[in-house]
């Protein structure tokens, strides 16, 4: 990935962080944002999705479940994680 295009993840996650129902954010290795979530709720899922979208109409962002967080026991384990089955912004947004 070029310096340039992990800048720009960097910046992404980072705001991604300050997000209200966000614990921690992370960078995965096919550029997804993956998130781990204080409240594991529908409506605060919808809630951080509509406001990540708005805010990144071209970015995926993975949520990462509870029995996931217990099975990957590092930061490594994470990052290497694939965005896989979440659904892009783009999609989302109907942009694509």
């Amino acid at each position: 990935m070029p310096p340039q295009a992990y800048e720009g993840l960097f910046k992404v996650c980072t705001a991604t962080a300050t997000m209200p129902n966000v614990k921690d954010a992370y960078i995965l290795k096919d550029g997804a944002i993956a998130v781990i979530p204080k409240q594991d709720t529908v409506a605060a899922t919808a809630a951080t999705l509509s406001r990540f979208c708005d805010a990144n109409p071209r970015a995926t962002l993975r949520f990462i479940s509870a029995k996931e967080l217990v099975l990957t026991k590092s930061t490594s384990g994470i990052v290497q994680m694939s965005s896989g089955s979440a659904t892009s912004c783009k999609k989302i947004k109907g942009l694509t």
